[in-house]
């Protein structure tokens, strides 16, 4: 009897300016978590390189980001800096890029 093994999915967490994460964008969805006595939603990405799976999740920049990127394409999301919001929160900002093959005569 054949099998398939179930990877494991680990959070990856930015914690610091200039980190960055590079994989194949397999799975979009969403992340909901408590806020201000309601509910925040924000985008969970899941991408796949040799690592194994990592969950990307999203904030309001890197979620309008990401909806330019289509399912499958590789990609690299780096944490470039943090600033503050008026409340007081932090809000970190990204760059987001697509890497594209090279078309096999410029190889």
């Amino acid at each position: 009897m054949a099998r398939r093994k179930i990877q494991r999915e680990e959070k990856y967490t930015f914690e610091k300016e200039g980190q960055s994460v590079t994989g194949k964008l397999i799975e979009i969805g969403q992340y909901e978590f408590p806020r201000d006595g309601g509910v925040a939603v924000v985008g969970r990405y899941v991408l796949a390189n040799d690592d194994g799976r990592l969950v990307v999740l999203g904030t309001s920049e890197l979620d309008s980001m990401m909806a330019q990127v289509t399912m499958g394409e590789t990609i690299e999301i780096k944490y470039t800096h943090a600033t503050t919001t008026g409340s007081g929160r932090p809000f970190k900002h990204w760059d987001v890029e697509v890497i594209e093959d090279e078309p096999e005569e410029a190889k």
